[in-house]
């Protein structure tokens, strides 16, 4: 039987004298006299328009009648269509001579007329929601003929969700107390119309329900208890409401919630049918539409009317960085999209406007800041390029975020329509605040916010800067962890002002204040590979004394421990631990091995953390690893290892040494012809006669780091092969960490291997492509065609 017949039977049985109504009865007395209610519209049932009841026949044939048949929504009276879906919600005023003249509406959420019965008065209609053999509609009905508007109070009413609860806002021209009703919503609940229940009379702006239980999402009808001429607003609020652009992971079978976003929801908007790195293909849940989104919509920010040929209910293919409107049961407008995070994950963004609207506004360009003594913090937003009617009347609203990282984000700065330079002059006394930023439409709805963007302010170069500067240094070691990192941040944002002081904490007795002193200073060198590796080595003996003295180790071996080169802190403690016998130190020699300790732990270069770790591999190896004292006889054997003084290094040269590693380049062996290739490199960097500007400094420790990898060399195990380094050859590979270096002595090892040997004829060349500069998978490349037997 269909569902009409069905409904038609059920009310003839239940009333067998005279016409049965749907409702209920009318609102109380109390409220004003302008009926507001929502009726709920079976298919082939009839509303009486004056009297705000649904029945399965008319009354009689002269009465002002609402039918939903085949054509829609058809009338015996005149219909003003309110062109167009209104694409921010619900219009909040509404006048009777509004719109153009219909005799029937579609049955599609959000449509929205108004109906004249002349002297009698008039009324307004919304599908509020619409289903295979129902609609729920809005319906107020204004019965004095003179008033000619009808305007919701309060006309703006928003619902924030809580982690516990749902707090509803509202503003309006009128005074005193409210009455606040709700229903749950949900598949199965709410779709007659009924379910509604009293739950507060309040006065003020604001309410909050704190028996919503999370996950729980209701609609919400607010309405002034004495209005002189309007009726209510609705909201609809989610406890525990997923972000404004929630980003959900998506999997084979996936069912997506589009309003909590919760995996727990037994509610099924889209479900997850395929999932691969070009895009998703969804279906869709019960009574959901949705529609692909062209490009020229995209650009847009209101999504399309919804209607059959445009939204369908169909499963749809989104490829990646394409957009999907979706309308739910409810009327809900949703916009998703199919995006691939850095890591190869595919995720699912969505934006949902649970007022019935169907703009997503952007989020503006980011501005420049700029903080100026009493004047106060300035925005200058770029101009951007916005296809939308809408932007004409878009204004940026900036949100400041108060009391620190865990604080909540309130407005502090409206502009107006255009204007792109904005100013907050009361940004406080000094610290380190934080902006985000919105687009504002007229009627209230809001874009997402951008990216949040910090400000130091009271950065004056002067006793502003000092007296932050002491504040959070002594706040690096405060208990509560929201203060630690309000500290790293604003010394992070004054820079190298904030050294000399970070230096002094460097040997706090405080562990916490230390650590997070060196960290500061580490992230703090910004610029080029030599610039950086440059402020790591100036710190680095401050560090390790540091961390020294907090363990109690005592005076080092040698001052050269606590070198800033890395190369001459591994060949000190080379020299140290096997430089005259190739044992490990003695039992009661306990103080080297603490030493070895703290390097192999907290070097700030990793190659000496690594060779600190092998020294005991090293030790147990059968051939010497350097000599301590032994003079240069200004040449060195191909094979055998260089004779060079490691503690004179001002009689060697970068040039000379250069000239000894190139005789030693072994193709054999390509690791160990990779490491020299490198060391080569590093090299000419350093190298006065091919350098201009080269100090003796910079000289000094690039022979060192020649000198550490070929004594790494020298004690490789015999069985390294293509494939597989051992660890002496991998603390060699990490002897150079320059890159530019690591890839040139590459790309020489690769043109070394491709050249024609004296005597052969025919060797061909072949270009071998690598997705990126990686020394692992040139190697992998070149053992693979060796493998297939090409030379």
């Amino acid at each position: 039987m269909r569902p009409a017949v069905m409904l038609r039977a059920l009310f003839l049985v239940s009333c067998a004298f005279g016409v049965l109504p749907v409702q209920g009865p009318a609102p109380s007395a109390e409220l004003h006299e302008t009926p507001w209610r929502e009726l709920s519209l079976p298919r082939g049932f009839v509303l009486d328009l004056e009297r705000g009841r649904v029945s399965d026949r008319p009354y009689s044939a002269d009465r002002p009648l609402l039918e939903w048949g085949e054509r829609g929504l058809t009338a015996t009276v005149p219909l003003r269509f309110l062109d167009g879906i209104a694409p921010v919600g619900p219009r909040r005023r509404i006048a009777r001579d509004q719109g153009s003249q219909t005799s029937e509406l579609s049955v599609v959420a959000g449509v929205e007329a108004a109906f004249d019965l002349g002297q009698r008065g008039w009324g307004y209609l919304r599908v509020v929601e619409a289903s295979e053999s129902t609609c729920r509609l809005e319906y107020a009905f204004e019965g004095d003929p003179e008033l000619d508007v009808l305007e919701r109070d309060p006309a703006l009413l928003a619902a924030r969700s809580l982690r516990e609860g749902i707090e509803l806002t509202w503003e309006g021209s009128g005074t005193g107390p409210v009455r606040i009703e709700r229903r749950p919503l949900g598949y199965g609940v709410g779709t007659a119309g009924d379910g509604w229940e009293e739950t507060a009379r309040v006065e003020g702006g604001r309410w909050r329900d704190e028996s919503a239980p999370p996950g729980a999402s209701f609609e919400y009808r607010v309405r002034r208890q004495a209005s002189s001429s309007g009726f209510g607003n609705r909201v609809v609020g989610v406890a525990g409401l997923a972000p404004e652009s929630e980003a959900l992971p998506l999997a084979k079978g996936r069912r997506i919630d589009l309003v909590s976003c919760s995996v727990a929801s037994a509610r099924v908007d889209l479900r997850v049918e395929y999932v691969g790195t070009n895009g998703a293909q969804f279906s869709v849940g019960p009574l959901v539409r949705a529609h692909l989104l062209a490009p020229v919509e995209a650009r847009t920010w209101s999504l399309p009317e919804p209607s059959e040929r445009t939204y369908k209910s169909e499963r749809i293919f989104v490829p990646v960085g394409k957009a999907l409107a979706v309308v739910t049961p409810e009327g809900f407008f949703a916009r998703v999209s199919v995006e691939v995070e850095g890591a190869g994950e595919v995720i699912l963004r969505r934006q949902i406007n649970l007022t019935g609207g169907r703009t997503f506004l952007p989020s503006p360009p980011p501005p420049n800041l700029t903080w100026i003594g009493g004047r106060g913090v300035t925005f200058v937003f770029p101009a951007a390029a916005l296809e939308c009617s809408e932007a004409e009347q878009a204004s940026i609203v900036v949100e400041r975020r108060e009391g620190g990282q865990a604080g909540d984000w309130a407005p502090c700065v409206q502009g107006t329509s255009g204007q792109r330079e904005l100013v907050d002059a009361d940004p406080g006394a000094g610290g380190l605040v934080r902006y985000r930023f919105r687009y504002a439409l007229p009627d209230g709805a809001r874009s997402l916010a951008g990216p949040p963007l910090g400000i130091l302010v009271g950065d004056d170069g002067g006793p502003l800067t000092a007296q932050l500067i002491e504040r959070c240094v002594a706040d690096l070691a405060h208990p509560e962890f929201a203060r630690r990192s309000e500290a790293r941040d604003i010394l992070t944002a004054i820079g190298e002002p904030a050294f000399p002081s970070l230096r002094v904490a460097l040997g706090s007795a405080d562990p916490e204040r230390a650590a997070a002193a060196r960290d500061l200073i580490e992230a703090g060198r910004a610029g080029s590979t030599e610039d950086r590796r440059a402020g790591v080595e100036s710190l680095a003996g401050v560090l390790l004394e540091t961390r020294a003295l907090a363990d109690g180790l005592g005076t080092p071996p040698s001052a050269d421990w606590l070198a800033p080169a890395p190369g001459a802190r591994a060949l000190a403690m080379l020299c140290d631990l096997l430089g005259a016998p190739t044992t490990l130190p003695a039992p009661d020699d306990a103080a080297l091995e603490r030493w070895r300790a703290l390097l192999a732990e907290a070097d700030p270069a990793a190659g000496v953390r690594l060779l600190a770790a092998l020294v005991p591999e090293l030790a147990a190896a059968p051939r010497e690893v350097i000599s301590g004292r032994i003079a240069r006889t200004g040449g060195a054997s191909p094979t055998g290892p260089p004779d060079w003084d490691l503690g004179g290094l001002e009689v060697l040269s970068a040039a000379a040494l250069r000239a000894d590693l190139a005789r030693r380049i072994d193709l054999e062996d390509p690791w160990s012809a990779l490491v020299r290739l490198q060391v080569l490199r590093d090299l000419e960097h350093a190298d006065p006669s091919l350098v201009g500007g080269v100090s003796l400094e910079r000289e000094t420790a690039a022979l060192r780091r020649a000198l550490l990898a070929e004594s790494l060399l020298a004690r490789r195990a015999d069985s390294a092969s293509v494939s597989s380094p051992d660890p002496f050859m991998q603390a060699a590979l990490a002897v150079i960490d320059d890159p530019g270096a690591r890839l040139k002595g590459a790309l020489d090892l690769a043109d070394l291997r491709l050249e024609r040997a004296p005597g052969e004829s025919g060797v061909e060349r072949e270009s071998l492509r690598i997705e990126e500069p990686s020394t692992p998978l040139l190697f992998a490349a070149v053992a693979d065609l060796e493998a297939a037997g090409i030379e």
